[in-house]
Order: structure tokens, then sequence, then C-alpha cells
């Protein structure tokens, strides 16, 4: 008798198995709950049923949808796709797949982060000059919604790479310590130009210089909530110094280490392995409560436009807003700019609001500092394609809020960006040496018409004025009029291929060096709430101005202070590099007496006081060792009108280092005292 063949017998009861397995072991899993399925995190499109039909049967579509739904959604499937992934992780534990790598440490890098990193070392000319391009919008932006008395702050979040890039250092396009020197992140950026921003990478890396726990759980790919905390916990702070009020602290004291859990759990999920929960490591947790101190803080709106890391910005704020100033609709959250939320009295979210074009206007006018983040993998690094920076959003308000290709008496202040002061008697005054005004163009090569009803200012409006417009440092248009009310009627045109096709700004300047001392009407662009430099006190009886005792007042417009600090012996505030600007409005000629006493902590510090322009005291090398006082008083020649005060330092926190510590402001000198009296002129 012939014996059957080996792999036949056996091929046969094998097939037998893994058939009653396929259409068993779903059955079996429903029914004992020890017979677990593995849970996968895929992307599939779902199946379109299909009825039974003799078309169905003759096209073949019917077979096909049982084929696929055999083959995807019962059986063996997803047990055997996580014995593959277990097996390829335990064979390969720095590279369980191509979309992460793991570091020695035990982190999860995304593989296309480092390829962003690498991306910015190879191409750093042409990312710093994509992020002027961002940061020159959000700044124009940014002095708009002051001008409507909003502050504007930037949030920057980066991702794990720019934190600890000597985790993945083997592949990394540079060596490391040069890698680390050359990465220039969107912070960076912005901060060059002058916006308003919390540097998420100066933060985090500050807190790793201090030896602090880490900011991303090993299984994350945002930044975990302690590290949320200190960043919310910055922003607080830096809107308190803006808009010198005091609102509620975000106390990030109490740490704790934890087991990782809710989006510090994402790639452990993503991995598809058997048990998950394995990868798991503590990370930096943090308790929070809200403040119940009552005394002080002052109601706020919050408009926070942000992507995935604004999750955790979102969940700090909740949980530390004091009761007593919470109200519906005291934090709106724009998640990237297509649906807005919002959260009703029991801090719950309200259903998501599309976002629409009409909503521009009720985001200005319903918020008091609208917080843009942006994490580094929604960054838009080239010129090219800045015009989609902030979700579109930057673009978008700016289209709403400047004038289009013309400037008159309609709209003369809706496009005034930097160097203009709000004034009681004609509107908005510039007592600066220069001033700006942008607007969209209409066409291009761009030009703008102006038809700017402005007031001179000069003493002797009879004297004849020479203005000069200039755009990106160079000249484009000269006006010369005389007279004290005038209408400047200019067509000033651009160069094609050198400006903005979203926003073009210029500066006005006296052609002799000059003050500017001009003023332009205010118009129902910027009617409404305060505009942020406008003192909130009145003027103090003999004009004597005290920076440190009280907030600014009428007549005085200060840029560079930080807000007031205090402990039980002395209030203070902090000058501010590169320069603490003191601009003040006169009544009549006489004879204004500066005090002031300062601390610096400093290296190799130089500070510089210029009184309209020209430098009246210097104070450089043994005067300024870091721990030394320097108290003075100088008599200075003031004159009705515009007076300005520079107070400029040559080093300030990350200048010539990176920011000491979590403290990432640029911190220059300590001012116990600074005061302004006017005396009359002899």
């Amino acid at each position: 008798m012939q014996a059957k063949p080996f792999i036949g017998r056996w091929g046969r009861l094998l097939l037998c198995v893994l058939s009653g397995a396929l259409f068993f072991l779903p059955l079996a899993q429903s029914q004992w709950p020890f017979i677990t399925e593995p849970q996968l995190r895929e992307r599939l499109a779902p199946l379109q049923p299909r009825s039974p039909s003799f078309e169905s049967f003759t096209d073949r579509s019917l077979q096909v949808y049982w084929e696929q739904y055999i083959a995807r959604d019962i059986g063996l499937r997803k047990t055997l796709l996580t014995l593959f992934n277990d097996l390829r992780l335990a064979a390969f534990p720095s590279r369980p797949n191509d979309h992460y790598v793991r570091s020695a440490a035990g982190g999860f890098f995304p593989v296309d982060t480092i390829r962003r990193f690498n991306y910015d070392l190879r191409n750093r000319a042409t990312v710093i000059a994509g992020y002027d391009t961002s940061g020159r919008r959000l700044r124009i932006l940014q002095d708009l919604l002051a001008r409507r008395g909003v502050t504007f702050l930037a949030i920057t979040a980066p991702p794990r790479v720019q934190i600890y890039p000597e985790d993945v250092a083997q592949y990394l396009a540079l060596p490391l310590e040069q890698a680390a020197q050359q990465i220039y992140a969107y912070g960076d950026g912005l901060r060059a130009a002058g916006v308003n921003v919390v540097d998420g990478k100066a933060l985090l890396l500050g807190l790793k210089q201090q030896d602090q726990p880490g900011s991303f759980a090993n299984t994350g790919f945002h930044w975990n909530f302690w590290a949320a905390c200190a960043v919310t916990a910055e922003a607080m702070q830096r809107i308190e110094a803006m808009r010198q009020q005091r609102y509620f602290p975000v106390d990030c004291s109490r740490r704790e280490m934890k087991l990782a859990a809710g989006p510090d759990t994402d790639i452990a999920l993503i991995l598809n392995v058997s048990r998950p929960e394995r990868l798991l490591t503590n990370t930096a947790n943090v308790k929070l409560s809200k403040s119940d101190d009552d005394t002080g803080p002052t109601p706020l709106r919050i408009f926070l436009l942000g992507d995935s890391y604004a999750d955790q910005i979102t969940y700090t704020l909740l949980q530390t807003w004091p009761t007593q100033f919470w109200f519906p609709g005291a934090l709106i959250r724009s998640d990237y700019f297509v649906q807005d939320i919002s959260y009703n009295q029991r801090r719950d979210p309200t259903p998501p609001v599309p976002r629409n074009p009409a909503m521009l206007a009720g985001d200005v006018a319903n918020s008091d500092v609208m917080i843009f983040e942006v994490s580094d993998g929604n960054v838009h690094r080239t010129s090219e394609r800045s015009y989609l920076a902030e979700f579109g959003a930057t673009i978008a308000y700016l289209k709403a809020m400047l004038p289009a290709g013309r400037i008159d008496s309609g709209n003369a202040d809706a496009g005034l960006t930097h160097g203009w002061q709000p004034d009681a008697t004609h509107g908005w005054r510039s007592n600066d040496l220069r001033a700006g005004l942008a607007f969209v163009p209409s066409a291009v090569p761009a030009s703008v018409k102006l038809a700017l009803p402005v007031t001179n200012l000069r003493a002797d409006p009879a004297i004849p004025r020479h203005l000069v417009f200039s755009h990106a440092g160079k000249p484009v248009a000269e006006y010369r009029f005389t007279g004290s009310d005038h209408v400047i009627d200019l067509t000033i045109p651009f160069a094609a291929g050198s400006t903005d096709p979203h926003a073009i700004e210029f500066d006005i300047a006296d052609a002799g060096g000059g003050l500017l001392d001009l003023a332009v009407a205010r118009t129902a662009a910027t009617q409404g709430k305060q505009p942020l430099d406008t003192a909130l006190l009145p003027q103090h009886a003999g004009e004597n101005v005290d920076l440190i005792a009280q907030p600014e007042q009428a007549g005085i417009s200060v840029t560079g202070l930080g807000g007031f600090e205090r402990n039980a012996a002395d209030v203070w505030r902090w000058g501010l590099g590169p320069s603490t600007q003191i601009r003040s409005f006169l009544a009549r000629d006489g004879i204004v007496e500066l005090s002031y006493r300062f601390n610096t902590y400093q290296p190799d510090q130089v500070v510089e006081i210029l009184w309209n322009n020209d430098v009246v005291r210097r104070y450089d090398g043994d005067m300024l060792r870091p721990g030394n006082q320097v108290a003075d008083t100088l008599r200075l020649p003031g004159r009705a009108g515009g007076n300005r005060l520079d107070i400029r330092y040559a080093n300030w926190n990350g200048r010539l280092a990176p920011p000491a510590g979590p403290e990432t402001r640029p911190l220059s000198v300590v001012f116990l005292e600074l005061m302004l009296r006017q005396q009359p002129a002899p």
C-alpha cells in the first residue's frame, strides 16, 4: 500500500486549521473576553456593502466585497499584522518601521521631523528668507491689532529633534555641534522680525540646560503636559507684561513623574504592536489648579489659533482660569483655522462652528489677546509658500484689515503700523524718526495712491516739510508741503518683483532726519477698544511720570520695558533688549529731569542714554560689572510736542548665548527707579 505524501496530508490539515481559525476566531473573541482581538490604528476606506442581485453577481462586485470583508475585517489579519510588527520591533529596535526611529534613550522620533531638520540645515538661506517673509507679515498684523487694542502673541512648537538632536546624531546632515548651532527655527525668524513670540525651542532648551525632566514623552508626538504648562505660563507672563495688566498665574511647580497617558501614548499605539503599554515610560506631568486670588485679576478674552500642539495649551488654560473671571466665550479655540470651538460656563466645548470670512472682524472685536500657535510640521519654509503660514490666517486678516491700493480720508489709519501713538486731539501721532503704513496691492507691479490727510505738529507749520517715502530701506518717493493741515496727494510706485503680493509696508521719514511730527485722524477702522499704548490713568499733577510706581500715563508711550515685579522690599521692571524707548508729548517747552537707578546682570554690557537722538550719557566697563548699581539724574531740554528717550543695551538675555534657564525674555538691566519730571524752562 502506497503512503500518502507527507506534504499533502499535513498541508490539508493545516489548511483546515487555518480555515477554522479564519471563521471561528471572531466568534470566539466576541464570546470570551480573554481572547482579545488586536486593536490596530489604521486608515482604511469603508467598504461599500452590496446587496445580492443578478447585477452584483454578474459584475463580481458582490464577490469582491465579500473577499475584502473576509480578508480585512475578520479572521487572523489583525493578529498576523501585530505579530509582524512585534517581530520587526524585536529585530530592529532602532527602526521599528519606515516612519519612526528609536533612540538609545528610548524615545521615538518621527522620520519626517528629522528630514525637515536636515532640510533646514542644507537650505539655511532659503529658510531664513521664507521666515523673514512670514515674520514681516506677522509683525504688520501685530501692529494693526495693537492699533485696535488687541495684543498679538505667536507660539512656536518645536519637534523633539530640535530639543534632543544628540539622540539621533547619526541621522543628521551635519555633525551634532554644528547642526545645533546652524539650525534656524521659526521662532528665530519671528523674533528677528520683531514679532511677540514665545519661542518653544528656546524655552525647552533652557529647561533642558537646567537638567529638568524631558519635555517629550518617549512615545508622544507633542510636548508633554509639563512642558505645555511651562509654555502657557510664559505666554501669560508675556501677555501681562505687554498689556500691563494682571490676569492669573499658571503654576507649573506641582510637577510629578507619571506613566505616559493620553496624547503621550500616540506613537506606542500607532506602532500596532501587541501590548503597546510595555513601551510606555514615565514622563513629566503637572497638577494644575485655579487661582483663588480675587483681588486683582482682570477679565480676559483669548482667541487661540493652533494645531494639535495647542490642545495642551487649551487644557492648561481651562484648568487654571479663575472661576470668578471665567465666562462663556472667554476662550475661543480655532482649530487649524477650519473650525472654532468655544467653551460654556462649565468649560465644556460647544459644537464646532465652521470658519467663514465674515468671522474675521468679530475675532478682532471680541478678543483682548490673539495667540497663533504653529508647530514645525505646519511651518512653510519658502517665500513662495509662506502665504499659507499660520494656516492662511495671517493673509486672511491682513486682507480684511488693510486698505487695498488707495489710502485716503476714509481709511487713513487702517494701515498704520509702527511709529504711531494714539493722541486725544488728532487721532494718531508720530513723534518717532519714521512711521509705517501698509496696504494690500491691487495690481502688479504695485503702487499705492495716497490722498492722505495729515496734521503737521511742528511748532512753526510755516516751515516747509520734506518727507521721504521708502520701501525695504530704499527711497521710492518724496513729497513737500507747507502748513498745518494738508492732504498728501501722491502715487507711490514700487519696482516689479520687489514687493510682497499680499501686504506692502512703506516708511515715512523727515528728510532732515528729525522726528516725524505728523498726525493722522482716526477713522472707523480703529474705533472701538482702547489702543494698547494709550495710557489708562490721568496725567499726574506737575507732569511727573514715575514708570516704576505707576503704569504709563497720558502723553507718554513706552516700549522695551517689562511688567511690574515685586518682592517684600522692592518693585522693579526689566529693561528689555535691544532698547527701552520712552516717547513723551509735552504741552510746553521746559526742562525734563530724568532720574534712574538700575542694576545690571549681563556681562560685557554697555548702556547708552539718548535724548531726541543725542547721546547724553554712556556707561560701560567697571561701572557695569554684573551686580553693580548705577544711579543718576539728568536735566534735559524738553520741547513742546514730541520728545524721545532711548536707553540702548549692548547685551541682553539670549543675544550672545542661548537664554539662561526657562527665562526667554531679552532681559538686560533691572530698573528700580525710572522717573521723568518736567520743570519750567529757565
